[in-house]
């Protein structure tokens, strides 16, 4: 039977209200977070969880069955609001409550990066996230330090940051390795001029020795980490040297 075009008319009008309504704006999220009895989600990771949280989360569980016994006192009709890292995350885990019967479930726009970026309380203890402050003492305290800007959603950053984990093991003691999400600390990104992904900074006792924007093999960051700490090297094959352009 065809859809009268009155209806269809309907649909079109207000799918995109319908669908702004799944999504709660920040004031907004204050607002709910001090309402008693307050339902709200974290959709990331175990592991992000652990470091940090918005006050009074419950980490989202990732098998639909622990999900299902996690929501079975809960009301179909209870409004749930979720975050992820960001939007993409945030909505996707909405959608899974959504499905588990929970249709006035929301994400927070922005994620967890929005509400740190704002300055709002969290719990864990990552909490209060990497200040100026205390990256420039990390870079001062140590002698050799390698510092990893990335984003997740860059395809050329897990490499490079495997790079550099693995030669913090090889050489513990001797160099320290910051990893920076920049999502989470655009201040810190925005400070030193980075806008590109991945870059990496190497420090020699707090003075910047080394910059590199975009991929690298590891054997390049390897020579350039390993010449800081004064290590004798030979120098590096041309064919070695690979280097791609940054996101």
């Amino acid at each position: 039977m065809p859809i009268p075009f009155a209806a269809l008319l309907c649909c079109l009008l207000f799918a995109p209200a319908l669908r702004a309504q799944r999504k709660t704006e920040l004031p907004e999220a204050e607002t709910w977070l001090a309402k008693p009895g307050a339902q709200i989600f974290d959709g990331r990771p175990a592991e992000a969880y652990a470091q940090s949280h918005l006050p009074g989360a419950t980490l989202l569980p990732a098998s639909d069955s622990a999900l299902r016994r996690l929501l079975a006192p809960v009301p179909k009709n209870t409004p749930l609001l979720v975050y992820g890292k960001n939007d993409k995350e945030g909505e996707t885990c909405a959608k899974r409550l959504r499905r588990a019967g929970y249709r006035q479930a929301q994400y927070l726009d922005g994620g967890i990066a929005y509400w740190r970026r704002n300055g709002l309380p969290l719990e864990g203890p990552g909490g209060v996230g990497m200040t100026r402050a205390a990256f420039d003492s990390l870079l001062h305290a140590n002698g050799v330090v390698l510092v990893d800007f990335y984003a997740d959603w860059c395809g050329y950053c897990p490499p490079v940051s495997a790079s550099a984990e693995r030669l913090a093991r090889e050489h513990a003691g001797a160099l320290t390795v910051i990893r920076i999400d920049a999502d989470l600390h655009p201040d810190l990104c925005a400070w030193f001029n980075v806008t590109h992904f991945p870059t990496l900074y190497l420090y020699q006792y707090g003075k910047r020795v080394w910059k590199q924007v975009g991929f690298l093999v590891h054997e390049a960051i390897a020579f350039k980490v390993r010449r800081a700490l004064r290590e004798e090297m030979p120098e590096l094959p041309e064919e070695k040297i690979m280097v791609a352009d940054p996101y």
